[in-house]
């Protein structure tokens, strides 16, 4: 799977590990965060509490993610413990955890040879992956957070060397949804994700886009498309919604048209699956983790009992407030970032419009901006 869409690119002899997150690649060398090799009581409490909130809430925000069974791989020091997974492959022992309600296995060694937060298969299924806490608190406090793009870029409220573990748990629901929204058919994802036949390498093509996208014409036109979409989730009318959902489906026609045209080798169709690749990946898992952050933070949601002996948990309602972006702002985030925003906007438009758009959207793979424009014919 490309990096830019849901799994990390593996490489031969790495020398260093990265950590991505919302799009940013943090290259470290593996030993500058120490961590025990054992499970505390904190780490079986974090791991519980994001099945139990998947559980709770993931149902009500889409049909089938609290329902089913999502393992996660938590890598600790040298261990990788495997949650909840039904057939582990050869090497995990199981562990005996009173505390925890599922089953739980560890071995020695990781699954990928760099730190990650993502979807991987193990032994066939697949999992979230996350580091442990004391290693996430370490990465987060390296990056230069923007509160636009995520849960995790907008909740440092611990200090420099900690985060809130409700920011934690909103992660990993976010790679949890992923395990779930992918699992259907990788392959198939991944030819929705490469770009068309005769477009610039990767590399190549991120480069042209880039150089596109600073100039003031494409950035003029980013923000009157990102305007509609505003527009459109703030309107107080069916009708005003439904005219602003078009002009933002014409505006983003007419910005990708313009920005083919700015840059050598770009076309408008590798710039449109470029977008939709990572809006229909990253986005819906983001619309998952604002919609998760809402109705956590409600009356409703009871945390499990073991989150009040953690001295970094604050609850969800600070992060319900961090998930408002204003996508106004977007324009101004590089392409990647913008997608995750851009994409998590259109999820929340198409509830808006009372569209039947989360099961064509897993089981045909459809962009999210053509369910828009299929909801909007349908009216």
């Amino acid at each position: 799977m490309r990096s830019p869409v849901a799994f990390p690119k593996l490489r031969e002899n790495h020398v260093a590990v990265a950590f991505v997150v919302v799009g940013v690649v943090i290259l470290l060398p593996y030993l500058v965060i120490p961590s025990s090799d054992d499970l505390s009581s904190r780490d079986v409490a974090r791991i519980a509490e994001f099945q139990h909130l998947r559980q709770t809430v993931g149902e009500t925000i889409w049909p089938g993610f609290g329902k089913g069974q999502i393992p996660l791989a938590l890598v600790k020091g040298k261990m990788e413990y495997l949650f909840d997974h039904p057939s582990p492959p050869s090497g995990y022992k199981p562990v005996r955890i009173p505390s925890y309600p599922g089953a739980v296995f560890r071995r020695k060694g990781h699954t990928l040879p760099r730190l990650a937060m993502t979807a991987i298969p193990v032994g066939g299924v697949l999992a979230a992956l996350m580091p442990d806490k004391a290693t996430f608190d370490q990465v987060a406090s390296v990056l230069e957070l923007n509160s636009d793009s995520s849960v995790l870029e907008a909740a440092m409220s611990g200090g420099v060397d900690t985060v809130d573990t409700a920011v934690y748990e909103v992660v990993a629901i976010h790679e949890g949804f992923h395990a779930f929204q992918i699992k259907r058919d990788i392959a198939r994802l991944q030819r929705m994700s490469d770009l068309p036949p005769g477009s610039l390498d990767e590399k190549l093509f991120a480069a042209r886009l880039k150089e596109a996208e600073a100039t003031t014409e494409i950035t003029k036109l980013l923000r009157v498309e990102s305007r509609h979409l505003a527009l459109a989730l703030a309107a107080g009318s069916p009708g005003v919604r439904r005219d602003e959902a078009q002009l933002f489906l014409e505006a983003r026609a007419a910005r990708r048209q313009a920005t083919a045209a700015k840059a050598e080798g770009l076309t408008i169709a590798s710039v449109a699956v470029h977008e939709n690749a990572i809006e229909w990946c990253e986005g819906m898992a983001t619309y998952v983790e604002g919609q998760t952050c809402r109705l956590a933070a409600g009356n409703s949601y009871k945390p499990l009992d073991l989150m009040a002996g953690l001295s970094d948990f604050y609850g969800y309602a600070s992060l319900a407030k961090s998930k408002d972006w204003s996508l106004d702002r977007s324009a101004d985030m590089a392409s990647h970032a913008r997608s995750y925003v851009v994409g998590a906007g259109i999820c929340l438009l198409l509830d808006r419009l009372g569209a039947e758009w989360k099961k064509p959207a897993i089981e045909e793979l459809l962009p999210l901006d053509e369910l828009l424009r299929r909801a909007l014919e349908s009216r």
